[in-house]
Parts: structure tokens; C-alpha cells; sequence
């Protein structure tokens, strides 16, 4: 009988005996992984007296999980005296009956592998839950880095079992002390490399972070993320980890961003958004953390874990530079130029001037016409980044006749969908609360987040965020409320504007009376009339078939897309003249009020033009936030401060150690003109002695002394 094997391309290439008997269906138990985004899998047929028939390079998009309830999911806990928590579902392993045995699998934080260091607890019968001590005690008292718990029946072996669980990253410190992980803490500081460098700088407000596509909030409870930052509401990652696998993470309160000890953001060496995911950033970043901050006791061993490893205060933070396409499309370049374009066809939204620098970025989008009227739509986006001549990613983004969006990723010249059936998201996924669903391409270089809602029991993509190393971020969304058309929100980062880009966002360079440039390099005013626009500049960014970077569904061609016949009514409708239903609807707004009359009077259509353009102007308002902040300080010699951040309103308190105090104000506040209200203080040790005429005078520090020299009194407050 043909046994199957299967074969991961991990950091350790790792291979699975599939479980399953005869000739259909045959199951392999993914192992825990090191890498994360687009994995090679090799599946290996064995027959018996015959060589092995392999069939390589099946590409599979390999997600991280927290656990869901999963049936393939053991959900454990290690308790401080000792015992452990397991759950699961009896019916993975086959009968009840079966007796099954707990392993402890550590993670040597020099190779970075995991080693099984043996039996934990033996003869746990399979009920699906199982509370109680352990047979080996001594594994856990001997277990300082991350660890596993991991499930099988008796008789396998790993790492070739048929089946098995494990469970999410676990520490313990039964069975040590406050001071061995003081050492611990201080024995990783000496051999630490520091900071990682050439990281992203953080948004200093919440409200910018979460429009700011170069960071990813991270989906987490809050009493998950107050157990390693209290105090936090929030906390967002570099989307992007730089090309040494290091990112950034920012944590707010309610609305600024928190630094330092213990509840600020720290960087991560090996970023769990990096390639290698959660395994090297819990070898890396994790376990000296628990070291240091959760298990020392010492709150100056958490500062030392800081200074490797400190928080990001958001000086020097530029907003990148938004701009946006919605509804009967309304433009707004990213050098803040408003414009109404109607075209039918699949244009260049962005495109790259020949022999700019790497990495390189290409969007088109495709607008449509809505049916029955004179207006068009957005029904698809596509996307194509250049990291070198021979490297490159390319997606897709299109509007599914199910109302659902649909993400394709290009891959050896063949689409594959990113969300490849909505079945393969958990069930009780819904992002509602704003966490999204993210992985990355096998290169790491595009972030890729899926928003997932339910509405009527019916499940579907409603956005998708993309964030490219290039400098630009897109977050693509269903027009609300009328669900026919396609909005995109859109950022770059000011040192894109020095790289030549131009097309319907504009011509970015920071100028706004040029943003109008056609691909003939003619410049339309911007205050030009519509059917000027339409001519002079829209028409001219039509895409060729050569040029084209859309993946397209069988039969559909680039030449079905294109039509120069239709034209929209150049007229200039008097947007006041609405039904006042539409006034009370609209206000201000006169795209709101536009696409209203350009649509045929589609009430919904134009209230979700509102939705989006109000949207927007929330995106604008983040991004003129004005920022004042105050000079990081320097922790006094044998003391430190603490301080939620350097914005302005902050208050710093200092503090000593416990054989010093302060010379100096306690607290110092950060004013509004970006200045600290005294200078720092210093500590000053308890009982110094201080010199005088050659003698020595002890000085306790509980006394205010005078001191005559020649005929001047001098006082000193110690």
C-alpha cells in the first residue's frame, strides 16, 4: 500500500507521515512552524519496492493562529504549583479509549530548534480534558525558555507521529527563583547584539497608527495585552519587518502612544510578521522578556530588558501622504489635489518612471460604467511590486458578483486566491472590532490583510489592505450601503514622492500645480472643467494590453474592458438642486450630492459616496495632527524616571535607588513649546560626606545646614 509523505520548506525542511488509510483522502499534521506567509510543500508518494514518486512545489498559504476552538488545537496552561491544564477534542485521537501520553518540547535558544525532553505526564486517558500534576515535575522545574505541550497516543514517535497537538507557546517558573532569573536577565543583556536598527517610526497618536497602512494592529484581548504591556488599549506592528526580520511595535492607551517600562512598546529583533514568525521572536524577544520583566521580581531588571529592546517615542514621526478613489470616482491626489474623473476602462492609478530605483510599484484600477446611468465605478485594483529586474509580486483585487471581495496572488505566472475559499478563515473570525486577518507572500515583502464581516448569517471579504516595501499602503473596501462598486483608501511615504510616480493619484513631487500631468507630460489645471479633465488628463493614463499587470477570470481579456465611446455628462449639474431628503442626507458633501444626480437619484449609492468621503476626512484629520514633543531625558546615574511619553502635557517622574536621593524637582512636565519645565535632577547618595577647610562634615540627609565661610552663609538642602 502507498504510504504519503509531506514535506515543508521550513527553516528545518520537516517531513509528516500522512495519516489515512487507502486510496482517497490522507491527512498530514501540519508541524509547528518556523516561517509564516506562501510555503513550499513537497507531497512524497511511497510504494512499496519502488522509488518514491515526489510532486514538488505545491504553494499553500500558511496562516498563525491564536487558538479559535479548533479541533486540531490543544489548549493548555502550566500552573505555578506545578499541574497542568489540558482540552481538546477525543475525537482527533480516534476512540476514547485511547490512552495518550503529554511530551515537553523546549526551545534551545541557541540552535533554535525544539528538543523533546520527554514524558511529562503519561497515561492520559483521551476524555477531551485532563487537570492535574504531572508525572515529571523536574521537566518544568528545568524549563526556562519557550516550550511546548504536546499530545499523542503511546505508541508514536516524533517527529514522524500520525497524529498529534500541541499546544501554543507556554513558560513556567516553578521551581526557581526571583534571583536565577535576575541572572538570567543580566546573562542575556551581556550577549544581546542591542536595538535593532532602520525600523519604522511609530505614529504618536492612536488615531494615526490605525490609519497608517505600514503598521498592523495586532487582534489580541486586552487582558492578553495588558499582561505584557499594563496599561495598554492598543498595539499595532511594523506590517513590513525590515530586511534583517526586525520590526516595530507601538502601543497606546486610549489615544497617545506609551515608552518604556513596563507598559511602552518594544522593538522585536525577529518580528512575528518576519518569515520566521513566532518561533525566533519568542527565541529572541519573548523569552528574555519573561526573563526580565515577568519572572525577576525587579523592575530594574525589566529597564535593562528595555535598553535592548526600547520603545519607539514616535519623534521624528512623518505621516505618510494620503489619497483616495470612490464613488462616481472622485480623486484626491497623494499632493492633495481633488478631481472628478468617469472614464470607462483600466487605467495607471500609479506608475513607476522608467529606470526608477527598486523597489519599484505598479497599481491600475479598472472603472466600469454604471449600468443605466452616466456614472462609473471601481470594480478592481491590481497591483504589481518590483524588487529587483527578476523579482517581483503581483495581485489582484476585484469585486465578486456574491458582493464579496476577491484577492488573487500571482505565483510562477498562475493567479492563486489569497483567501482561497472563506471556509478556510475560522468560523467565529469576524473583524468587526477592526483586527484583521493577515498574512504576507513568500518573500515577505506585501502585507496582506483580509477584514472578514458577517451580515445575515452570510460571510464575506469586506476589505483588503495591502502594504508594500515600496512605500505605499491601500486599503480597498465595498462602497457601503450600495455594494456595486469599489473604494480605495491609499498612503505613500514622502520618499516616494522624490521617485518620479504619476497617474491618476497624481504626479507625486510635493507640488500641486503639476498633479494633473497626462502620460503625454500635458499638464490640466486643476481647477480645469470636467470634460477637460476627462480629455486632457484621465483618457491619456488608459492602460495597453502589453502594459496590463490585472489577473483575469477565464475568458475575460484586457481588450473587454476598455470603452472610449462612453461619455459621461459634462454638464455641471447644480448639486443644490436635490430632493431635500438628499440635502439632510449629504450636508456639505458635494460628491455626496454629485453622485446622487450622476446616478439617476440612487439614494444608496450616494450615501455611501458620504460614508466614504467622511472616511477620508478623518484620514486627513490624522494626518495633520500637529505633533509637539519634548527632548527624550537621560535617566539619572543611579537612578531612572518613567514617563508615558515625550508629547507635550507629559508628566516625567523620577525616582533613585535605594541608597540615593533626588537633588531636584521629582517631576518635570513637557510644555507646549516642546520644553521640559526645570532641568533634570540628579541622586544623590544618602549620607555623603562633604569637605570642608580639610576636615570632613558627615551630612545626613535629613538636615538643613549652615555653612559660614569667610563672612557669607551657604545653605545646602541635601
Amino acid at each position: 500500500m502507498v504510504s504519503v509523505e509531506c514535506r515543508f520548506y521550513d527553516v528545518v525542511t520537516t517531513t509528516v507521515r500522512a495519516a489515512g488509510n487507502g486510496d482517497s483522502l490522507r491527512v498530514c499534521q501540519i508541524p509547528y512552524l518556523y516561517r509564516r506567509g506562501y510555503l513550499r510543500i513537497d507531497i512524497i508518494l511511497n510504494y512499496p519496492n519502488a522509488a518514491p514518486i515526489v510532486h514538488p512545489y505545491h504553494w499553500h498559504y500558511v496562516y498563525e493562529l491564536e487558538n479559535f476552538g479548533r479541533s486540531q488545537m490543544l489548549v493548555a496552561s502550566v500552573e505555578n504549583s506545578g499541574s497542568v491544564s489540558l482540552q481538546w477534542t477525543p475525537s482527533y485521537f480516534g476512540h476514547p479509549s485511547m490512552q495518550l501520553q503529554l511530551n515537553l518540547v523546549e526551545l534551545d535558544l541557541f540552535s533554535g530548534e525544539w528538543e523533546d525532553k520527554g514524558v511529562l505526564k503519561n497515561l492520559v486517558p483521551n476524555s477531551g480534558r485532563y487537570v492535574g500534576q504531572v508525572d515529571n515535575v523536574g521537566l518544568l522545574q528545568e524549563a526556562t525558555a519557550t516550550f511546548l505541550l504536546v499530545l499523542r497516543p503511546l505508541a508514536q514517535q516524533l517527529p514522524l507521529s500520525l497524529k498529534y497537538l500541541h499546544s501554543e507557546a507556554q513558560y513556567t517558573n516553578y521551581g526557581k527563583t526571583e534571583a536565577a532569573y535576575q541572572r538570567l536577565c543580566s546573562e542575556w543583556h551581556q550577549s544581546d547584539n542591542g536595538p535593532p536598527r532602520n525600523l519604522e517610526i511609530c505614529p504618536p497618536f492612536y488615531s494615526q497608527a490605525v490609519r497608517d497602512g505600514r503598521f498592523w494592529r495586532e487582534s489580541m484581548p486586552r487582558d492578553v495585552l495588558n499582561f505584557f504591556h499594563p496599561g495598554a488599549h492598543h498595539s499595532f506592528l511594523q506590517s513590513n519587518p525590515n530586511s534583517a526580520g526586525a520590526g516595530q511595535q507601538c502601543v497606546y492607551g486610549p489615544s497617545q502612544i506609551l515608552v518604556g517600562a513596563p507598559g511602552g512598546g518594544s522593538c522585536d529583533s525577529a518580528s512575528r510578521l518576519s518569515l520566521t514568525g513566532y518561533v525566533r521572536h519568542h527565541q529572541l524577544d519573548v523569552t528574555p522578556w519573561y526573563f526580565c520583566c515577568k519572572y525577576s521580581g525587579s523592575a530594574d531588571s525589566c529597564r535593562r530588558y528595555y535598553e535592548k529592546r526600547p520603545s519607539n517615542s514616535g519623534a521624528g514621526y512623518v505621516p505618510p501622504r494620503p489619497g483616495s478613489g470612490g464613488g462616481d470616482p472622485h480623486m484626491t491626489t497623494f499632493d492633495g489635489v481633488d478631481y472628478t474623473f468617469n472614464g470607462v476602462g483600466e487605467f495607471w492609478m500609479i506608475k513607476p518612471r522608467s529606470g526608477s530605483p527598486y523597489p519599484r510599484l505598479s497599481v491600475q484600477g479598472r472603472i466600469a460604467e454604471l449600468q443605466g446611468t452616466n456614472a462609473s465605478i471601481f470594480t478592481a485594483f491590481a497591483f504589481k511590486e518590483f524588487m529587483s529586474a527578476s523579482s517581483s509580486a503581483s495581485y489582484t483585487v476585484k469585486l465578486d458578483s456574491d458582493g464579496s471581495l476577491r484577492a488573487l496572488h500571482v505565483s510562477s505566472g498562475r493567479p492563486e486566491p489569497v483567501n482561497i475559499s472563506i471556509s478556510d478563515i475560522p468560523s467565529d473570525w469576524d473583524t468587526s472590532d477592526g483586527a484583521p486577518w493577515t498574512i504576507s507572500d513568500e518573500t515577505n515583502t506585501v502585507s496582506i490583510s483580509l477584514f472578514v464581516t458577517t451580515t445575515n448569517n452570510v460571510r464575506r471579504v469586506s476589505m483588503v489592505s495591502l502594504t508594500f516595501t515600496s512605500g505605499f499602503s491601500f486599503s480597498i473596501s465595498i462602497l457601503s450601503i450600495s455594494e456595486k462598486a469599489l473604494n480605495i483608501l491609499s498612503s505613500a511615504d514622502i520618499s516616494a514622492s522624490t521617485k518620479g510616480y504619476t497617474g491618476l493619484f497624481g504626479k507625486y513631487d510635493n507640488i500641486t500645480t503639476n498633479d494633473l500631468e497626462g502620460q503625454d507630460l500635458v499638464v490640466t489645471a486643476p481647477d480645469a472643467n470636467l470634460e477637460v479633465i476627462h480629455n486632457a488628463f484621465g483618457m491619456t493614463w488608459l492602460t495597453k494590453e502589453v502594459e496590463t499587470v490585472f489577473v483575469y477570470d477565464e475568458g475575460e481579456t484586457h481588450s473587454d474592458f476598455p470603452d472610449t465611446d462612453f461619455t459621461p455628462s459634462f454638464v455641471e449639474v447644480n448639486i443644490d438642486d436635490v430632493p431635500e431628503v438628499i440635502a439632510d442626507l449629504c450636508g456639505d458633501s458635494k460628491a455626496c450630492r454629485f453622485d446622487y444626480v450622476s446616478s439617476g437619484g440612487d439614494y444608496s449609492f450616494a450615501e455611501g459616496t458620504k460614508e466614504f468621503v467622511e472616511e477620508f476626512e478623518e484620514v486627513k484629520e490624522a494626518h495633520d495632527l500637529v505633533l509637539i514633543f519634548c527632548p527624550e531625558l537621560t535617566p539619572p546615574e543611579n537612578g531612572y524616571y518613567t514617563v508615558p511619553n515625550f508629547l507635550n502635557g507629559s508628566i516625567a517622574t523620577f525616582s533613585c535607588d535605594g541608597s540615593y536621593i533626588l537633588d531636584g524637582s521629582e517631576e518635570l512636565v513637557c510644555n507646549d513649546s516642546g520644553a521640559w519645565s526645570g532641568s533634570e535632577p540628579k541622586c544623590v547618595f544618602k549620607d555623603r560626606d562633604i569637605i570642608v577647610g580639610g576636615g570632613i562634615v558627615p551630612v545626613s540627609s535629613s538636615l538643613l545646614i549652615i555653612l559660614s565661610i569667610g563672612v557669607l552663609p551657604r545653605l545646602l538642602l541635601l
